[in-house]
C-alpha cells in the first residue's frame, strides 16, 4: 500500500523479535492474537457494513480499496505471523467466524496464561429501605406525578424493544415536533430482524434483549 519502503519494512520485521524479548525480559506478559475470519464471513460482514447505515462507520475508503489487493494483504499477514512468532512472544490464532464464541475463546485462552488469584467477594446484605416512620418531620413520601416530570418520547415497548404502535403515527414530541417518515423508516429498518449472518449480531443485540453472551 506504499506505507513504508521495503528496507523499512525488512527493518521492522527484524527489529519486533527483539523488542518484544525486551518487553518479556522485564516481566511483561506479552500475549498475541490473531482473530481469524473465513473469506465467506468476511464477506457477509461487509455485505452488512454496505446495507446497514449503522455500520457504514466500520467501511472505509481504505477497506474498498483493500478488497483489490486482497491476496497481497493475505500473503503479508502469513509473512508478519512466520517472522515475528518466537518462544517467547508466539502468535495464538482464533477462528472468529462465530464472534461471541471468539470472545469467549480467547478470554479463556487468556485467563490461563496469566497468573492470578481468584477473589471470593464476602456475603452481602441487602438492607432495608427507610420507611416514612424514619423520618417522621417529612411525613410519607409520595412520587410526584406524571404531569410533574418531562419524559422521552416512547418509541419502543418493554418487552421485546420493538417499534410502539405511536411510532406509525407523527405522534408530538415536548418541542411540538414529530418523527418524520424518514426517522420512522431508519427506526424500524435498525429493529428488523437480521437476515445476513446469525453471527452478526454484535451491532443487532443493542435492540435485542436476549442476544448477548
Amino acid at each position: 500500500m506504499g506505507f513504508c519502503s521495503e528496507q523499512a519494512y525488512e527493518q521492522f520485521m527484524a527489529e519486533v523479535p527483539v523488542f518484544e524479548k525486551m518487553l518479556v525480559d522485564s516481566g511483561i506478559v506479552l500475549v498475541k492474537y490473531w482473530l481469524d475470519v473465513s473469506d465467506h464471513e468476511q464477506e457477509i460482514r461487509f455485505e452488512g457494513r454496505l446495507h446497514r447505515s449503522w455500520k457504514r462507520w466500520k467501511l472505509s475508503p481504505m477497506d474498498l480499496f483493500a478488497r483489490s489487493r486482497w491476496t497481497e494483504y493475505a500473503r503479508a499477514r502469513d509473512a508478519m505471523l512466520k517472522r515475528t512468532d518466537s518462544p517467547h512472544a508466539p502468535w495464538f490464532v482464533v477462528p472468529s467466524d462465530n464472534k461471541k464464541a471468539a470472545r469467549l475463546n480467547c478470554i479463556s485462552d487468556l485467563l490461563s496464561r496469566i497468573p492470578y488469584e481468584e477473589i471470593h467477594p464476602p456475603r452481602m446484605a441487602l438492607p432495608p429501605r427507610d420507611s416514612a416512620d424514619t423520618h417522621p418531620e417529612y411525613g410519607p413520601y409520595q412520587h410526584p406525578p406524571p404531569s410533574a416530570w418531562r419524559y422521552v418520547q416512547p418509541l419502543y415497548d418493554g418487552e421485546n424493544l420493538t417499534v410502539m404502535g405511536s411510532i406509525a403515527a407523527d405522534t408530538p414530541g415536548d418541542d411540538g415536533g414529530s418523527l418524520t417518515p424518514v426517522l420512522r423508516d431508519r427506526i424500524s429498518a435498525m429493529l428488523a430482524p437480521a437476515t445476513s449472518s446469525d453471527t452478526e449480531e454484535e451491532d443487532y443485540e443493542l435492540f435485542q434483549h436476549s442476544s448477548d453472551d
